[in-house]
């Protein structure tokens, strides 16, 4: 049995923007509130390792990243999808 998981991501994005970023400017590609958020998704999808966290995000980016670009809360759909897949 799936559980449903309800939240915002919205919400969570504004939480993860008051988090400090420590890396070096050169060479950025991603804000480190969507790797964040993305991190902990796919944690929430059951992938607990960094290579298996690296395939859910390539899996999820196989089925559309560009509507994150869009909107954030298009990774709910992402999360709800993976759980059952």
């Amino acid at each position: 049995m799936v559980a449903e998981v309800g939240f915002d991501a919205n919400v969570l994005m504004e939480y993860l923007k008051d988090v400090t970023d420590l890396r070096h400017s050169r060479g950025l590609r991603y804000s480190l509130p969507f790797l964040l958020a993305i991190t902990i998704l796919a944690k929430l999808a059951g992938q607990h390792k960094p290579l298996s966290i690296a395939q859910w995000v390539k899996l999820c980016r196989r089925q559309s990243w560009e509507k994150v670009d869009k909107g954030f809360s298009a990774l709910t759909e992402y999360l709800r999808l993976a759980h059952l897949g």
